[in-house]
């Protein structure tokens, strides 16, 4: 089973691009200015990583804080349609990243470190349905109303709310390790507290107490890192317990190179509408099978055994007909009294039975026989033969090929 990918870049882009509402302190609440040509460059960037996450990965949780400015910019990349499928998929999913590690300063010297929250003083900052409806509210993009409303919905079930706690025992974790002298080679001396520490100090032991943070939580959460500068850059020791997409996208990287085909995000400059076409080809049997399967060969101990193991998937083309004889009764049985006439359950029974020998050619002419008996649909050629013929990793890549030969 493939794993979802943590995405905190698309946060921190839209921390950065917001715009202050007057009179506010902070940047809650603000729409993001996607008119400026830096903005647009690094917007082009998450997306093109967004693109290369949703085809190798199960999903993606992004964190957020404040206001979901998110969904409204993905709407602007793609139909409602492909926004609606991304949705249904469970593809897309958004934790709400507050309350999170804090300091306090003054005069150059640390006075306290604390967990707090940033929000416009009303709580909003964790009223999920109050953080939808501002974010489609203040990031116009010329959303119809019954839809904004049919989505809403839909949204509310894909955001939940980080563990309190976490942030707590982030900065536990962090003064801890720097007591016992853990963090020497972050740049940090040994000592017993931060506080009356110069700033600079402060500000280092808050980036490590975040990154404590999201590591916890993606470890709680079985999801992989993306190794993102400001979650593990500062924190790695212990990162063997973590598995990062690295894994996978390096395993596709060494494939695509085999195959010579691009990788995912230059060929997201390729494909018209590519978040379009990522919706759709990602809930494909040809796309699923893939992820499942680069998730059970990622880990493999060179480029060479990875090529193998490539090369071993696409001649034994594994299908149907190589499931336990259990599994495959079940799925025949079903096919047969969907979709067969006496016809076509006898060349059903007949493929079957030299496909799996002997020992199961009992269980394949019972298929058979049943099929006749309830004498339903004939199935065609087309079917038998993708049975006989199974599936092969190189499929994804056959499919892929079409959709940049059509752009």
């Amino acid at each position: 089973m493939t794993e979802k990918v943590f995405n905190p870049e698309f946060n921190r882009f839209c921390l950065k691009w917001a715009t202050p509402i007057p009179g506010n302190t902070t940047v809650y609440g603000g729409s993001i200015r996607t008119s400026s040509e830096a903005a647009r460059k690094q917007l082009h960037v998450l997306k093109a990583e967004l693109f290369e996450q949703l085809l190798l990965f199960g999903g993606v949780n992004f964190s957020i804080n404040g206001p979901n400015t998110i969904i409204p910019i993905l709407y602007r990349s793609m139909n409602t349609k492909a926004l609606d499928a991304l949705l249904e998929q469970q593809a897309l999913s958004f934790t709400v990243w507050t309350p999170q590690p804090m300091m306090a300063h003054d005069q150059g010297r640390v006075k306290a470190t604390f967990v707090g929250r940033i929000g416009d003083g009303n709580d909003s900052e964790l009223d999920i349905e109050k953080i939808i409806d501002i974010g489609l509210e203040v990031q116009s993009v010329g959303m119809i109303d019954s839809y904004k409303k049919e989505l809403r919905k839909k949204l509310i079930s894909a955001h939940t709310l980080l563990d309190s706690n976490l942030p707590a025992t982030a900065w536990d974790v962090a003064g801890q390790a720097l007591t016992a002298g853990e963090l020497e080679g972050m740049g940090l001396s040994k000592r017993s507290t931060i506080i009356e520490s110069p700033t600079c100090d402060g500000e280092r032991l808050n980036e490590i107490a975040e990154s404590i943070t999201a590591y916890r939580y993606i470890l709680d959460h079985g999801m992989i890192s993306q190794n993102n500068a400001g979650t593990f850059d500062c924190f790695r020791f212990g990162a063997e317990q973590i598995k990062e997409t690295s894994s996978s996208t390096n395993a596709f990287s060494v494939i695509s190179n085999f195959e010579k085909f691009p990788n995912l995000r230059a060929l997201y400059d390729k494909v018209d509408k590519p978040l379009q076409v990522a919706a759709s080809f990602r809930s494909t049997n040809t796309a699923n099978r893939f992820r499942d399967w680069l998730s059970t060969v990622a880990e493999s101990p060179s480029d060479a055994a990875l090529i193998r193991e490539y090369v071993d998937a696409c001649a034994q083309r594994k299908g149907l007909f190589d499931s336990a004889p259990a599994k495959f009764l079940k799925v025949t049985t079903m096919v047969a009294v969907g979709s067969l006439l006496v016809p076509g359950a006898e060349l059903l029974g007949a493929v079957a039975g030299a496909a799996l020998g002997p020992v199961t050619d009992a269980a394949a002419k019972m298929v058979a026989g049943k099929s006749a008996e309830l004498g339903l649909g004939v199935i065609d050629s087309f079917l038998i033969d993708s049975l006989k013929r199974g599936w092969s990793p190189k499929a994804y890549f056959d499919r892929l090929r079409r959709y940049q030969s059509q752009s």
